[in-house]
């Protein structure tokens, strides 16, 4: 099962980096609950449900000309799955380049994103995951 949550997560990434917005809600749950990184309103914001990943969606195109994440682990966690890479883009308005570590926690259920959290080190990622040295 962990290796087809790994499977999850790199498609979905890859819908993500395509800007399939509905293709990528599909991979999440109804119940989801999302921490993002790099947007929301103010720290801490937590999008909800298959309309808040489009709303995140929405609000990282409205602020970014272009951004791209590019994976560079992927560990698998039994039910959960981290990633660890670096998102890169442009600012929409500013033009300023992005280039920040990134990691996320994916929790997993029935094939579906249940949870995904945001975490701008992968230190932090792989420690909220218990996976740090």
């Amino acid at each position: 099962m962990s290796e087809e949550n790994v499977q999850l997560v790199r498609d979905m990434m890859e819908a993500w980096d395509r800007r399939e917005a509905n293709r990528v809600a599909e991979f999440f749950a109804p119940e989801v609950e999302l921490r993002s990184a790099v947007i929301g309103e103010a720290e801490g914001t937590v999008f909800r449900g298959q309309d808040g990943v489009l709303r995140w969606m929405r609000e990282i195109e409205e602020a970014f000309s272009d951004i791209r994440t590019e994976i560079e682990q992927l560990h698998d966690v039994g039910e959960r799955v981290v990633m660890v890479g670096r998102t890169r883009g442009t600012g929409a308005t500013s033009g300023v380049l992005l280039d920040v570590p990134l990691g996320y926690v994916f929790s997993i259920r029935d094939g579906r994103i249940t949870r995904a959290t945001g975490y701008l080190s992968a230190d932090a990622a792989l420690e909220a995951a218990g996976l740090s040295e």
